[in-house]
C-alpha cells in the first residue's frame, strides 16, 4: 500500500469505532454494554460531556451492579469535577468488588486505588505555613478538546507547568528498596502490569502498605497543599485515581 491508502486506512480507524458505538446504541438501546462502549469512545475523543450521560445510562441498564461500568463513569465524573459524585461510584464500584457474587473485572485504572489513597475533607484542608520548593518550567495552553471537558476556572492554571519538590533522594531509595521487595516477594517483576491497555513493568502503591502509608502522608503534607496553592483550587478537589512504580532496564529497548 502506498502512503495515501496507509493514511486512508488510519483514518477510516479513527472513525470506525465510533461509528460503531453510535450504530451500537441506535440497534441495542437497552443494551448496557452498547452504552458503556459509547461511553468510553466519548471519553477517548476528550468529549466528557457526551461521556458522562452515556455512561450513566450504562451503569442505570445494568442496575449498577457492573463495578467496571460505575468506576469508569467515576473517571468521568472526577474529570469533570465532579468529586462527590464520582466519590460515590467509586465506592459502589469497590463494594461490587469485594462481593464475590457480583463482581465483575475490575477497571483497567483499578477503582479501588482512589479509597486508600489521602483525600482531604473540606473541614480538615489546611495550607501549611510553608510550601516545598516550585518553579514553572513552561506554559502550555490546553487542547480545545482539553478546554470543553474541563471547569473554565481550570483553563488557566492548568496551562502551567510546575516542578514541585516532593521527596528526598534517600526518600526515593527507600521506595526504590520497598517496591524491588514486593516485586521479588510476588515471584519477580512482570512487564504485564495493571493497565491492559498500557502494560508496563509496575507495582501499585495500594497494594504496599509502607509505599502507601509514606505516599498518604506526602500527600497530606506536600501534595495536595502544592497542587491547591499551584491550581487555585480546594484540596478537597483533589484525589489520587492510580498510583505505581515503575521499572525501567537501561538497555535503551524503552
Amino acid at each position: 500500500l502506498g502512503a495515501a491508502s496507509s493514511d486512508a486506512l488510519a483514518m477510516l480507524g479513527t472513525y470506525l469505532r465510533p461509528a460503531k458505538a453510535l450504530a451500537g446504541v441506535a440497534i441495542r438501546p437497552s443494551s448496557s454494554e452498547a452504552w458503556h462502549e459509547l461511553g468510553l469512545v466519548m471519553q477517548d475523543k476528550g468529549r466528557l460531556g457526551a461521556a458522562g450521560p452515556a455512561l450513566e445510562r450504562a451503569a442505570m441498564l445494568c442496575g449498577r451492579r457492573n463495578a467496571t461500568m460505575l468506576a469508569d463513569l467515576a473517571a468521568v465524573l472526577r474529570s469533570q469535577g465532579r468529586f462527590d459524585e464520582a466519590s460515590e461510584q467509586y465506592v459502589a464500584s469497590q463494594k461490587l468488588l469485594l462481593s464475590a457474587s457480583t463482581a465483575s473485572a475490575p477497571s483497567s485504572y483499578a477503582a479501588g486505588q482512589a479509597l486508600i489513597y489521602y483525600r482531604a475533607t473540606r473541614e480538615a484542608a489546611s495550607t501549611p505555613s510553608e510550601l516545598p520548593p516550585s518553579r514553572i518550567a513552561g506554559v502550555a495552553s490546553p487542547s480545545s478538546d482539553l478546554r470543553q471537558s474541563l471547569p473554565k476556572q481550570w483553563h488557566e492554571p492548568l496551562s502551567k507547568v510546575h516542578v514541585t519538590s516532593v521527596a528526598t533522594p534517600e526518600e526515593c531509595r527507600e521506595v526504590v528498596r520497598l517496591a524491588e521487595e514486593h516485586a521479588a516477594a510476588r515471584g519477580g517483576w512482570s512487564n504485564d502490569g495493571h493497565h491492559t491497555e498500557f502494560p508496563s513493568c509496575d507495582v501499585v502503591v495500594s497494594e504496599v502498605p509502607e509505599l502507601a502509608s509514606w505516599l498518604n502522608q506526602k500527600l497530606q503534607d506536600t501534595i495536595w497543599p502544592s497542587m491547591a496553592a499551584q491550581w487555585g483550587v480546594p484540596e478537597s478537589d483533589l484525589w489520587l485515581q492510580d498510583c505505581f512504580v515503575v521499572r525501567y532496564d537501561g538497555d535503551g529497548s524503552g
